[in-house]
């Protein structure tokens, strides 16, 4: 797959939208992963509490940290082409 992008991330909208498959029940998450630069529109996002585990994988941004005790796994550009 191709990375792309440069136009901002809503993390935001994706959260709520999980939360709310998660509201009635029927799905169960054990695990979520996000795919992003991480420059986000909120300084240190939060794992929604029903979700147990949340892993960040982070392309090119080394200042990107969460304080939620989720796991972040910085990925740097020149380190794909090895």
């Amino acid at each position: 797959s191709e990375i792309h992008g440069r136009g901002g991330n809503d993390e935001d909208q994706a959260m709520k939208d999980l939360q709310k498959l998660l509201k009635d029940g029927r799905q169960k998450v054990e695990l979520v992963m996000w795919f992003t630069d991480g420059y986000v529109y909120v300084k240190t996002p939060s794992r929604p509490k029903n979700i147990k585990h949340m892993i960040w994988v982070i392309y090119d941004n080394t200042n990107f940290e969460v304080t939620d005790g989720s796991r972040v796994i910085h990925i740097k550009s020149e380190d794909l082409g090895k």
